[in-house]
């Protein structure tokens, strides 16, 4: 099963803000990231980090005052098997 997303955020702030963005979604065993394309417009700087887990990123950026993040992805289920033990 394929999903699509797309998230948009449109913020005002009250001057030059650094901000901690984790608008991702997370590649985890039961789902897949087939592809993610963020876009921040009107950021003065970025830094991409993992998170502690290493399923996401954290996205850290110096914006001037106004903050546009578009973020779309297509994520895949991953089917399981589960193994029954019998004792």
């Amino acid at each position: 099963m394929e999903l699509c997303v797309h998230a948009h955020l449109d913020y005002e702030l009250a001057g030059p803000t650094d901000v901690l963005s984790q608008i991702e979604a997370a590649d985890t065993p039961e789902q897949a990231i087939e592809w993610r394309d963020p876009i921040l417009l009107r950021a003065e700087h970025v830094a991409c980090l993992p998170a502690q887990d290493r399923n996401e990123r954290r996205i850290w950026l110096r914006t001037p005052g106004k903050m546009v993040n578009d973020y779309r992805t297509m994520i895949t289920r991953r089917s399981f098997r589960f193994n029954r033990r019998t004792n």
